[in-house]
């Protein structure tokens, strides 16, 4: 199997590493011989992660919405290939997206490079990690759409709320998207997707409410020659965890908001983030 891009994509301990595994090893059985499986953010894992996003328009409205009436420019952390970075341009705002994936930040280029000028003079990439970040200016929203927060452990969200904090302008908003499982919901899930380029997909997931983790294996919908198989594994964070962990850094919670997911088993939400004013007042 490939190895991940970005350090932090996979979880860190045997038990959730050992679930995806298994997770893995029962997709590929059953597809036969000659599977190769890769990371969602390597070479070919992240052409079948852009070809699916560009069709999947989940939170892109509420975000734009939430950004509409907070002034100054936008960073785009864990950016990708321009999902939200995109729209967010075509509304009119001044974006930096930050990705740390070699492969997506190609692709982000060249999505950009497509876009009319007027479009392209207001976007800046950064290749980053959203940890550890240093920018030379502030920013007056700070997105992290895609439930990209599940990407991190808790040691890495304590650094990523950190340079929130200080990347953040004064009266600014920290957007998150966040995935919770619905009580109930049925550990395993297979769906079909279409990408952009009209592809068919097979979208199979498996989620370990005890230990908090949700592994994804995403191959074409009809078998071919290459048998490629991508696959990656997330975290699932409790939203008085992420309360809890952002109080620490001097941010709060002002609103969380239900996104349309068009799925009975999740409950995404969008959490607008504000730093916590002394004498807690804003």
């Amino acid at each position: 199997m490939t190895t991940a891009t970005a350090p932090d994509v996979l979880p860190t301990s045997s038990a959730g590493a050992g679930f995806a595994g298994r997770h893995i090893a029962e997709i590929t059985a059953e597809l036969g011989a000659g599977v190769t499986v890769h990371d969602m953010y390597d070479p070919v894992g992240s052409a079948v992660y852009d070809d699916i996003s560009r069709n999947d328009h989940h939170e892109i409205r509420e975000i734009l919405a939430a950004t509409r009436s907070v002034p100054g420019d936008v960073l785009d952390l864990a950016a990708g290939s321009g999902r939200l970075t995109v729209p967010l341009l075509a509304s009119g705002r001044t974006v930096t997206a930050l990705e740390l994936s070699d492969t997506m930040l190609e692709l982000l280029r060249r999505r950009l490079s497509g876009l009319p000028a007027e479009l392209r003079d207001r976007a800046a990439v950064v290749a980053g990690d959203m940890r550890y970040f240093r920018l030379p200016t502030t920013f007056g929203v700070i997105v992290l759409g895609t439930t990209s927060i599940s990407l991190l452990d808790e040691a890495g969200r304590a650094a990523l709320f950190e340079r929130v904090q200080e990347q953040l302008a004064p009266g600014g908003r920290f957007l998150i998207s966040t995935l919770q499982i619905a009580a109930g919901a049925a550990t395993d899930a297979c769906s079909d997707v279409m990408g952009a380029s009209g592809r068919m997909y097979r979208l199979h997931e498996r989620v370990d409410p005890a230990a908090g983790i949700r592994s994804v294996v995403i191959h074409p919908a009809t078998p071919d020659a290459a048998q490629q198989v991508c696959a990656s594994a997330v975290r699932i964070v409790r939203p008085e965890v992420l309360a809890a962990e952002l109080s620490r850094q001097g941010l709060r919670i002002e609103r969380s908001r239900a996104l349309p997911t068009g799925s009975d088993r999740y409950r995404d939400a969008l959490l607008t983030v504000g730093r916590i004013e002394s004498g807690g007042a804003r």
